[in-house]
């Protein structure tokens, strides 16, 4: 009777996180030659082609020691969303875990690989995220023109010292934390209703619920601070 063989463990998913010039590819390819793994680019601009240089894309010598995944997807005049990107990445590396191959996660696009560890940002994230974009725009009447400033005398100057005059950030009271808290904590606020409210405001409530995601995001980085506050919502946990 022949021995049972023994199942061999899937190698380890490695996520190389880091801004340009960092030196993630040179960590990448020295990782890839030693273990027997491929890379799978999470770069928000490198899926784009004729980009190379400006991206630091990988070159075609670095290419040749390691297999590279979604580069040059697709040209610069089509739009690639981070859905797009885990469509495409999770097959690839579910196929090198199958093959017993390392997949090396490359890239300094945070919600790139976030989307690979949170199903809460895809779906319902992403539409909700279409949704601020459309409402930002100038919506107009159907038939109607967009309106104009009315011309005058001092009308280009007085917008211009509109322009360049901060809007003044709102200090949130403890009674507004407060309030938001609560109504995050018993699951009675609604995702879509994040919005409406000042970023100063969402950020003491994410450090309630998310202290460490709170320190390393600014009070009006508003987008990603929903974000954040949208998984707690979404799912009862922390991005952290």
């Amino acid at each position: 009777m022949e021995p049972a063989k023994t199942k061999l463990a899937p190698p380890p998913i490695v996520v190389i996180l880091g801004s340009t010039g960092t030196g993630k590819t040179k960590l990448s390819l020295e990782l890839a030659s030693r273990y027997g793994g491929e890379i799978v680019s999470a770069d928000s601009m490198q899926v784009y082609k004729g980009l190379d240089i400006v991206t630091a894309k990988a070159t075609k010598a670095d290419q040749a020691i390691a297999k590279h995944h979604l580069l040059d997807v697709v040209t610069p005049d089509r739009a690639f969303t981070v859905t797009h990107f885990r469509e495409q990445a999770l097959p690839i590396i579910d196929a090198l875990l199958s093959a017993g191959k390392m997949p090396i996660v490359v890239g300094g696009t945070n919600y790139y690989i976030e989307s690979l560890l949170w199903q809460v940002l895809i779906g319902d994230g992403v539409r909700r995220e279409h949704i601020r974009r459309r409402s930002a725009d100038t919506i107009t009447t159907e038939g109607e023109s967009p309106k104009r400033p009315k011309a005058g005398v001092g009308s280009a100057a007085e917008q211009e010292q509109e322009k360049e005059q901060p809007r003044p950030t709102p200090v949130p009271t403890e009674q507004q934390v407060s309030e938001l808290l609560d109504r995050c904590r018993a699951g009675t606020l609604p995702v879509d209703q994040l919005e409406s409210y000042e970023g100063p405001l969402l950020h003491k409530v994410l450090a309630a619920v998310d202290l460490p995601s709170a320190n390393r995001l600014h009070p009006n980085n508003k987008r990603k601070i929903i974000r954040a506050l949208e998984v707690y919502l979404d799912s009862g946990g922390t991005q952290t």
